[in-house]
């Protein structure tokens, strides 16, 4: 199964996130299977992280991205709406879609059929929820990155 098809999106109603605790930074990112092939989406959190987050390794988020969509397709309907929020301290991955059914890390099975999206998106993260309801009867997946006080240092002092 292709996971870069894309599927109907329901009608979204217009809404904006108002997040103050990022304060003035950059409008958020969003795309979804109405628009965009997994493939486009990834391109786009790329591009948008190295502009908004130096401190975050794009690889990194854009494996997450690609993790999360891709079960949001296999274990959803297919439908899903990508959010990336980014702040001077923070970068927040939002994947939404319409099952109520929360992610369940399964035992990795090494001969390809699956297991370790949601174990590799906990090792790259500082923190991982889930939001019941958000989309009405889904919920909505959060994968976040906090930025390290020291972390220019600490990037320095590793030889990165």
């Amino acid at each position: 199964m292709s996971s870069d098809r894309r599927v109907p999106s329901p009608q979204l109603a217009d809404t904006q996130l108002a997040d103050t605790s990022y304060g003035p930074d950059p409008q958020p990112l969003e795309r979804g299977s109405g628009d965009a092939t997994i493939a486009e989406a990834r391109a786009a959190v790329a591009d948008y992280v190295t502009a908004h987050c130096p401190w975050v390794s794009p690889q990194g988020v854009v494996l997450a991205v690609s993790e999360l969509v891709s079960n949001a397709i296999r274990h959803a309907d297919g439908w899903w709406l990508l959010r990336v929020r980014a702040g001077e301290e923070e970068l927040a991955v939002e994947i939404e879609d319409r099952s109520p059914a929360p992610p369940e890390p399964r035992r990795p099975d090494y001969t390809g059929e699956g297991g370790l999206g949601l174990h590799i998106v906990a090792r790259l993260v500082s923190r991982f929820e889930v939001e019941a309801g958000v989309p009405a009867g889904g919920k909505t997946v959060r994968a976040v990155w906090c930025r390290e006080a020291d972390e220019p240092h600490r990037l320095t002092a590793q030889g990165r």
